[in-house]
Parts: structure tokens; C-alpha cells; sequence
């Protein structure tokens, strides 16, 4: 484990490295895909890539996603596909902290309103990965946001 991620360290041979980081592209790719169906494979395919790969290519596939979260030109299903890559490095992290979960915080007062129920949904299990991590800080800084759009959306 690293204390710069909070992942474990998986050793993986050096020519497997390229393979791995490559199977985690590839099942993000799968994800954001416009037939249900693919996305279910990619997912599946996301969780495998995990349980082989090293912290750096955590660290990669973490800087992938949130280029996708952040296109501007981005379906609803490449938001949807990366909000639950998301989800999926949350969990396979082991410590509270990653710079990772400080970046998706930032990011989730825009997710929180997308257009799509199917990415606010997506969106609102992230915000519970995030909190069963750090013990309700993710909620904290959310409260009042959270609050607002509901208080918005009655009115």
C-alpha cells in the first residue's frame, strides 16, 4: 500500500503492465458506450482490470476519468460510465484519503444536477462510496448544495 493513493500495490510483471492498463482503457471506453448491454461488459470488465492493477496504473485510470467527467462534449453516457469508474476506484481504495476523492468532490456539485436522472443517480451512489470512505466529509461539503437543489426543486 502507498500512502501517496491508499491503494494496494499489486505486483504485476513488467510486460503485463501495458496489458492491464490497456484492458482498464478499453472497459472505460465499454462503459461509456451507447447499448446498455456494453456498459455492462465494460463495468465488468473495469472491476477485472482492477484486481490486477499496480497504484500507478490506478493512478492512470483515475486521470482518464476525470478527463472524461470533465469533456464539456461528453453524451450523458460518458458521464454515466465515468461517474461509475469513479464509483468502482472509490471502493478499491483502502485509505480515507486520495487526492483522487478530493478531485471527484469537486466535481460533484456539477453532477448533482446533470440533465440525466441515470448519471444523478450514478452520481448519488458515488457521494456514498465517498462518504463510507471519509466518515461523512463528502456529505459535509455537499450539505448545503444537496439542500439547495432540493429545496430548488420543490418550488
Amino acid at each position: 500500500m502507498t500512502a501517496a493513493t491508499g491503494l494496494k500495490s499489486t505486483p504485476v510483471l513488467r510486460e503485463d503492465v501495458d496489458d492491464a492498463q490497456s484492458a482498464g482503457c478499453i472497459a472505460l471506453e465499454q462503459m461509456s458506450d451507447s447499448r446498455h448491454l456494453t456498459r455492462e461488459r465494460g463495468q465488468r470488465a473495469f472491476r477485472q482490470a482492477l484486481l490486477n492493477a499496480t497504484v500507478e496504473e490506478l493512478d492512470l485510470l483515475s486521470d482518464v476519468v476525470l478527463e472524461q467527467l470533465d469533456s464539456a462534449s461528453s453524451s450523458w453516457e460518458s458521464r454515466f460510465g465515468g461517474v461509475q469508474a469513479a464509483t468502482t476506484l472509490v471502493q478499491k481504495s483502502e485509505q480515507s484519503e486520495w487526492k483522487f476523492h478530493d478531485s471527484l468532490r469537486n466535481r460533484l456539485p456539477v453532477l448533482v444536477e446533470d440533465p440525466e436522472a441515470r448519471v444523478r443517480q450514478a452520481t448519488a451512489e458515488l457521494i456514498g462510496a465517498l462518504c463510507r470512505r471519509d466518515g461523512g466529509r463528502t456529505y459535509e461539503r455537499l450539505e448545503i448544495c444537496l439542500f439547495d437543489k432540493i429545496q430548488r426543486g420543490f418550488t
